[in-house]
């Protein structure tokens, strides 16, 4: 009831702009008649770009490609769930779709197109070692590497520069965080350090404790340094929870719609005035 003019709880089927809001000019089916539930959507921008679903069936999970409208075509079949997390990655060869779900070998789709599965093995051809692709339920590219999330663990595991397979090693965020818990999410976090905007890494755990690292190689004590550690709420259950905003990165949480940038003010709650979630917070908070 407090609200200023030009804010809304919910703000349905209309678009804001400059001066006042436009109705949204409703939609078209893309694809349809599905044998199950759509629980993923990933978008492979290379040459050409291309969309893939991933539907939970009967019996199974299945990877569709369906770029073409009312066309759905099976790429891979027999998987044992739909909720995949992807990144796109690009290096000399191209701009590659990587994609990991903590149950099956991780997916692949090469800049022709091409979907090949990688395993556990010794790093060469399409494997990885170190750690077994089926374990891994997070992707995310930071700093020309691929970082990824181990199930159940307080491990992160990064490849080399610009590659999709080979030899991964661990990084232990677990001895950082007093309240324990398990690594929920990797993400990349954009602040300005004085010198200039730079990328750093955001490790959250699902306690709600957040490390940050600065750096580009974890394996030099020159290039690689903790930051902070910060609290920003137990976030939701899943593996969606955060996602960039612009520079900032916004996390669902049991403080509500939570800033990262805010972490630095110690605001939590009670967010500054330059927070548009404000207004929201309280009942995001009591819904979580």
């Amino acid at each position: 009831v407090a609200m200023p003019e030009g804010f809304a709880l919910v703000l349905r089927n209309l678009y804001a702009q400059p001066f006042g809001c436009q109705m949204r000019r409703g939609y078209h089916l893309h694809v349809g008649d599905f044998n199950g539930t759509v629980e993923s959507l990933a978008s492979h921008n290379a040459v050409t770009q291309s969309l893939y679903a991933w539907v939970k069936e009967a019996t199974e999970s299945v990877m569709y490609d369906v770029t073409q409208q009312n066309t759905a075509v099976s790429k891979l079949a027999g998987l044992t769930n739909a909720r995949w997390q992807h990144a796109n990655f690009a290096n000399a060869a191209g701009s590659h779709l990587v994609a990991v779900n903590g149950a099956d070998n991780m997916i692949w789709v090469q800049p022709n197109g091409s979907i090949v599965t990688v395993g556990a093995g010794d790093g060469t051809g399409n494997t990885i070692s170190g750690i077994d692709p089926k374990a891994l339920i997070q992707v995310y590219s930071h700093q020309k590497r691929l970082w990824f999330v181990e199930k159940n663990s307080t491990r992160g595991w990064y490849l080399p520069p610009d590659q999709i397979t080979g030899v991964a090693r661990s990084f232990d965020f677990g001895p950082l965080w007093t309240a324990g818990g398990k690594l929920a999410q990797i993400i990349t976090w954009t602040i300005d350090d004085g010198d200039g905007a730079d990328d750093h890494l955001m490790a959250i755990s699902t306690e709600g404790q957040v490390a940050v690292y600065k750096g580009t190689d974890p394996d030099g004590a020159d290039t690689w340094g903790l930051q902070g550690v910060y609290f920003c709420g137990a976030p939701v259950s899943g593996r969606r929870f955060a996602v960039r905003y612009g520079g900032d990165v916004l996390a669902i949480t049991q403080f509500g719609a939570v800033y990262m940038s805010d972490l630095l003010k110690s605001t939590k709650v009670n967010p500054n005035q330059d927070n548009s979630a404000r207004y929201v917070q309280q009942l995001i908070s009591g819904a979580v």
